[in-house]
């Protein structure tokens, strides 16, 4: 990320790419581990699942995909701003503008977070 925020032709879309893909990669692991622990919770039921009890299993992991989501947002958010600190403290940020342009974008991604999940 400190490469993308040093290069003055760096665009918004390129930062919101990079972030969406760390949080993608996050929830698709969620996911997955979801699906894999409801298998082995039901290896031994070999009953036949009806639409409604896949629906419910369907809307009990989106609900927790989504409360995992963002707390890993806002974790990542602020392990982001710390490490964006510490590194403009240490003066490898050569662009301060860019700087303070992700930590506004960062926060604002978290603050988003904040206010559709109220």
């Amino acid at each position: 990320m400190l490469v993308l925020i040093n290069n003055k032709k760096t665009t918004i879309e390129e930062v919101l790419t990079f972030i969406y893909n760390d949080i993608e990669s996050f929830q698709k692991e969620k996911e997955s581990f979801y699906i894999e622990e409801f298998k082995a919770q039901n290896v031994d039921n070999d009953l036949l699942f009806d639409e409604n009890f896949i629906t419910d299993i369907a809307e009990r992991i989106a609900n927790k995909l989504e409360i995992d989501t963002e707390k890993f947002v806002y974790e990542y958010v602020d392990h982001a701003i710390d490490s964006f600190l510490d590194a403009f403290n240490s003066k490898k940020v050569q662009i301060k503008n860019g700087f303070n342009n992700l930590i506004v974008l960062l926060t604002q991604i978290k603050d988003g977070f904040r206010e559709k999940n109220k």
